[in-house]
């Protein structure tokens, strides 16, 4: 490799190409992953019903699935007044850290979100195109995810 075309590892002395450089790390995965699932299921929330009981307790046992093991309902109220722009920016991070597979998982996990209170209305349906876009899903992938998991909860 050319000069400043690579990085050098302190801990064991390999080098890398710069790319490297834009992978996160485990500890940034580690707090992408669980705001970006608060988020998403916040967009879910604010676009059906968010005063719905089994959509929240649903969205709830998401986010702690995700990680964030003392999501509770003040931390549900709190999401779900962010600004959009805030929830969009974690949608994206928590995409930027997920493989193809995953970013199926995540969509799906956020669809189940929807469905707690019953089949998706056209605000929550726009929401999870929104999030599956966010995530870097193309809108036929979007799409087909967002199917079959409503086929799935059948």
């Amino acid at each position: 490799m050319a000069a400043g075309e690579s990085v050098e590892c302190r801990r064991c002395r390999g080098r890398f190409g710069a790319s490297a450089l834009r992978t996160p790390t485990a500890a940034q995965m580690a707090a992408a992953l669980p705001a970006g699932m608060r988020a998403a299921v916040g967009l879910v929330l604010r676009a059906g019903d968010p005063s719905d009981g089994a959509a929240r307790a649903r969205a709830a046992d998401t986010v702690r699935r995700y990680g964030e093991t003392g999501y509770d309902e003040a931390a549900l109220d709190a999401d779900l007044v962010l600004r959009e722009r805030l929830l969009e920016a974690e949608v994206v991070r928590a995409g930027e850290c997920l493989a193809v597979e995953a970013k199926e998982w995540f969509l799906a996990q956020a669809v189940r979100v929807g469905l707690a209170d019953g089949p998706l209305g056209d605000g929550e349906r726009r929401a999870l195109h929104r999030v599956a876009r966010l995530l870097g899903m193309s809108p036929a992938y979007g799409l087909g995810v967002i199917l079959a998991t409503e086929g799935a909860a059948r």
